[in-house]
């Protein structure tokens, strides 16, 4: 029984020994100083760098929305030449076709001699979109038996009104965002020289390649047939501006808090103009250079030191 107690006791001497050793050790312990090391002062000092931003000028676009839903730029309608009956329909509805592949056979009317069943060819690679010759059914001459689209280059037909047309530019690159925030980039590939006389309104045609129909990319959506909208940039600001949270309302006038040279807050009246991106134009009441508070709390005071600078 003495030997446990001696060995407990023993055991309790070390752990006390190396405990002491760590608190006096100049690193500290566990916890000893702020997290990821360093003296207070340099974690102070990054704070300080951290809470503060200095106003600097920049360029922000105003853009407007234009929204429609992609269509097929290439569709082929495929005529029956002679008026007959269709004997044959070699493809299915949403088929993909090959050029020169059989769409339909037409046989002539024999009471005015025989005649060669004549096959109708697909004259492109695509999808079978639509199919209106129907078997052993009579088809007219000139009549169109079957339709096929080209699904790899995509159009969009949107409108924009005449305060907004001179903004933008045959040729400018866009990117379309359909209803679940996938992306496809295009162009505008044309602008109409005159509105509608009736809305006032623009027409523009957007181009799209449907990364889908790319080199067997089956894991690519399928973008025929969606509805998308487009942003088109149509006026440029520039100014000073600033996050909207960190505006501060008060008696009905917004405010900004402010570093002194002093280190110390001030409470300075702004007049904004306006919002984009979550950030508003600060018109008058803050220069460039001015240094700002990044990150408010709701718990600043005037004249207090700003927080986490040497002097708080």
């Amino acid at each position: 029984m003495n030997k446990k107690i001696s060995a407990l006791l023993g055991g309790l001497f070390i752990l006390a020994t190396i405990n002491l050793f760590a608190q006096n050790s100049p690193g500290g312990g566990p916890g000893s100083g702020p997290p990821g090391g360093g003296s207070r002062g340099a974690q102070n000092a990054g704070a300080a760098f951290d809470t503060v931003a200095t106003a600097v000028p920049e360029e922000k676009n105003i853009y407007t929305t234009v929204a429609g839903r992609l269509r097929p730029a290439l569709t082929v309608s495929h005529p029956s030449p002679v008026a007959g009956t269709v004997s044959a329909v070699h493809v299915r509805l949403g088929q993909e076709v090959v050029k020169n592949e059989p769409l339909f056979t037409v046989v002539r009317d024999e009471s005015a001699g025989s005649f060669a069943p004549v096959v109708v060819r697909s004259r492109i690679d695509g999808i079978v979109s639509s199919v209106s010759a129907r078997l052993y059914n009579e088809i007219r001459s000139a009549e169109v038996g079957l339709e096929v689209i080209d699904p790899s280059l995509l159009m969009l037909r949107t409108y924009l009104s005449d305060k907004d047309a001179p903004s933008v530019r045959v040729g400018m690159k866009v990117e379309a965002v359909n209803s679940r925030g996938m992306r496809i980039s295009g162009r505008l590939v044309s602008l109409s020289p005159e509105p509608d006389y009736q809305t006032g309104l623009f027409y523009l045609d957007f181009e799209f390649r449907d990364p889908s129909s790319m080199g067997g990319n089956s894991s690519a959506p399928n973008w025929l047939g969606q509805f998308v909208r487009v942003d088109l940039p149509v006026e440029t600001v520039r100014g000073i501006f600033v996050s909207q949270n960190l505006l501060v309302r008060r008696y009905g006038q917004y405010y900004l808090w402010t570093v002194t040279e002093e280190k110390t807050l001030r409470l300075q009246r702004i007049q904004t103009g306006i919002t984009i991106d979550e950030t508003v134009l600060i018109q008058t009441g803050l220069q460039e250079g001015d240094n700002y508070l990044r990150v408010i709390t709701g718990r600043e005071t005037e004249g207090m030191p700003v927080p986490g600078s040497r002097t708080e």
